[in-house]
């Protein structure tokens, strides 16, 4: 059975990440600050980019399993 198990905390909302967020992920990745300790901020391309990756690392766990495997990026709400 896939059941996705949803995050739970007394102080913040998780939300499933869609593509309409692309936009404040982008700025969030962009910004010099929040990616101190990468070797540099990401452009918008690169964000799309980072984003896609789970959907690459869920489908090589699809193949491996040879059963389907949902994987979620989680967004915080603060």
């Amino acid at each position: 059975m896939n059941q996705i198990i949803v995050p739970r905390s007394h102080r913040l909302q998780y939300a499933r990440m869609q593509e309409s967020d692309l936009s404040e992920m982008a700025q969030l990745l962009g910004d010099p600050e929040t990616m101190t300790y990468y070797p540099r901020p990401k452009t918008r391309e690169e964000a799309l980019a980072w984003i896609g990756v789970w959907g690459r690392i869920a489908r090589k766990f699809t193949l491996r399993s040879q059963r389907p495997v949902e994987w979620v990026t989680w967004r915080s709400i603060f």
